[in-house]
């Protein structure tokens, strides 16, 4: 059925201005859909700031070390202030950068090892000393 000013051929044939409707690729639609965004890098949520994706470092023996070093530092072992310098940074350097941290660690365990041997040396040495001192001498 046709109306008085329309023209024939159905819903009005092509609108004006060139607009030829969708194209027909034979898909059913406007072609194939664009591929999904790549996935965040540094796997599940991205790396949130991190520059690496090694794990943060421990904290217990960075603390462990700032003890011990701090009684050997009470002790006047002199190898404990840099040992207690030392797990002081480490303790700092933890979370950014993990590796630092544990070799930080380790040399601040080593330095209490070697300076609680030589305190030890240095307390059987004069230890003996002053014990040959005191029995040989007559009261």
């Amino acid at each position: 059925m046709s109306y008085p000013g329309q023209p024939p051929g159905g819903y009005g044939g092509q609108p004006p201005g060139g607009y030829g409707g969708p194209p027909h690729s034979g898909t059913g639609g406007w072609g194939a859909p664009p591929p999904p965004p790549p996935p965040p890098p540094g796997g599940y949520g991205g790396s949130f700031g991190r520059p690496n994706s090694e794990p943060p470092a421990s904290q217990g023996s960075a603390i462990g070390a700032l003890i011990c070093n701090g009684l050997g530092l009470c002790l006047c072992w002199p190898l404990g202030l840099i040992g207690l310098i030392l797990a002081i940074i480490a303790l700092v350097q933890t979370t950014t950068s993990p590796s630092t941290a544990r070799v930080l660690t380790l040399i601040a365990w080593v330095l209490f090892g070697v300076s609680a041997v030589i305190g030890i040396i240095y307390f059987a040495l004069y230890g003996s000393i002053l014990f040959a001192e005191l029995s040989s001498s007559s009261y």
